[in-house]
């Protein structure tokens, strides 16, 4: 994304790992990863950020190898086990480190016992940001004719409805957790 960045000169919306999020929650956090993410400097480096800023956090990144594979050929497939794919760890955190984790969060929840983490909520708000820019910096994303961006009052909804349905998730989970 440094690179893209650096090659273009509209915004760029990029997807990485909810570290410092998990960070500041301390104790053991896993990061569930593809194996390239596990090997990026950019994701050591965020986990260096987050142990120097939170130092009662230990983090432990954790390459999935075949778990995005299996969920693009199985996501249809309600009752598919994921599990025999997640290592076998008991983290206090499970950070979810690949956009395709998230179709299973749910079963990583229950396999690990633990708050699972992903980065949908800090994209949303940045892409938020960007759409709701006043100004068009860019020429070239300047609306043509008659269209306009969409100012951030209209966004709102979306990210309200977001953040609904996350602590509808939240408070589902409560109520199975009491029975």
């Amino acid at each position: 994304i440094d690179e893209l960045r650096s090659k273009f000169k509209f915004s760029i919306v990029g997807a990485e790992p909810a570290v410092l999020s998990a960070a500041q929650k301390g104790g053991e956090v896993a990061i569930l990863t593809t194996r390239a993410t596990s090997e990026s400097a950019r994701l050591h480096n965020l986990c260096r950020k987050a142990e120097s800023g939170y130092p009662d956090v230990k983090i432990e990144i954790l390459p999935c190898d075949k778990l995005a594979g299996e969920i693009e050929r199985h996501i249809f497939e309600r009752e598919y086990d994921y599990t025999r794919f997640l290592p076998m760890r008991s983290p206090e955190v499970v950070v979810l480190g690949c956009t395709h984790y998230v179709y299973i969060a749910e079963q990583i929840e229950r396999f690990y016992n633990s708050c699972v983490i992903d980065g949908n909520e800090g994209i949303a708000r940045r892409l938020c940001e960007v759409l709701g820019e006043g100004n068009c910096q860019n020429e070239h994303l300047k609306p043509l004719n008659n269209h306009h961006r969409p100012k951030s009052a209209r966004l709102r909804p979306f990210l309200v409805k977001f953040m609904m349905k996350r602590e509808e998730k939240k408070d589902e989970k409560n109520r199975r957790e009491r029975r």
